[in-house]
């Protein structure tokens, strides 16, 4: 899409197709926003927790505070989130070695990065 966008923006044609393109990718990565909000952010307290999240990333100017936003939330998310109130349901970390590799693995991700 953007290498069209390109094409036709050096070669001066309509600006209608242009605008197309961008409703068509508001409305592809709106609709994976919700589905992602949807699946991740189930219950009020990790919503408050997303909101917080980025209204701390989106109110600062600092590049590196959105490594330290998303981190604080993780060992926040990781320590008082693990089980739901009440319901018994258990989060992915408690399930065994599968996650350990996952976990491992994401590790190792972040300190390449």
């Amino acid at each position: 899409m953007i290498a069209i966008a390109y094409g036709f923006q050096a070669i001066s044609t309509q600006s209608g197709f242009l605008h197309g393109l961008k409703l068509a990718a508001v409305a592809v990565v709106a609709q994976t926003v919700w589905a992602m909000a949807v699946k991740l952010c189930p219950d009020r307290e990790r919503v408050t927790l997303a909101i917080a999240a980025a209204c701390v990333v989106l109110g600062s100017s600092i590049a590196w505070l959105q490594v330290v936003g998303l981190t604080a939330g993780a060992l926040f998310g990781w320590i008082f989130l693990r089980e739901k109130a009440g319901s018994g349901e258990t989060m992915p970390a408690e399930r065994g070695a599968q996650c350990s590799r996952s976990i491992r693995s994401a590790i190792k991700s972040s300190c390449s990065f």
